[in-house]
């Protein structure tokens, strides 16, 4: 009987455990920006002979590279800087912090290259701060992703 007790305690802590490793990667919400968009850009060229456009996207599609942060919609041009940079030769990783209270309401741009076209969210939930690695296959100049508590 007694090593029926301690098989029973065992579990039960093993269950404990698995229970809060379970919860750990909840706590954090990965944002996945779109990986391309698609964009259309014209110029007026109706005063400039001779000269023509010319893309240099493939069918109009830009890239996923980098994300900002804001207080409201972009529009109002509230940007956030990170409060925390930190980079080694394996890692970059910038943190927001959004702690402060100044605003509900944050929004995530996504930037894509070649474009001053991005696409923008508010954030769902009341966010305390978000953490965005870059990829170091790029030589940290994309985002590789970006998660937020």
């Amino acid at each position: 009987m007694r090593f029926l007790g301690s098989t029973v305690r065992r579990c039960w802590a093993i269950s404990f455990v698995l229970l809060l490793l379970g919860q750990a990667p909840a706590l954090a919400k990965e944002i996945e920006c779109p990986s391309t968009i698609q964009v259309q850009e014209s110029a007026d060229l109706a005063k400039l002979e001779g000269w023509r456009t010319y893309d240099t996207s493939v069918a109009g599609a830009h890239h996923f590279f980098d994300v900002g942060f804001s207080e409201g919609p972009p529009e109002k041009l509230v940007f956030r800087t990170p409060s925390k940079s930190t980079a080694t030769k394996l890692k970059k990783l910038d943190v927001y912090d959004f702690s402060s209270g100044v605003t509900d309401e944050i929004w995530i741009s996504c930037l894509y290259r070649d474009t001053a076209l991005s696409v923008t969210r508010k954030l769902p939930g009341k966010l305390s701060r978000c953490e965005v690695s870059y990829d170091e296959k790029t030589g940290f100049r994309s985002v590789k992703r970006v998660d937020c508590f």
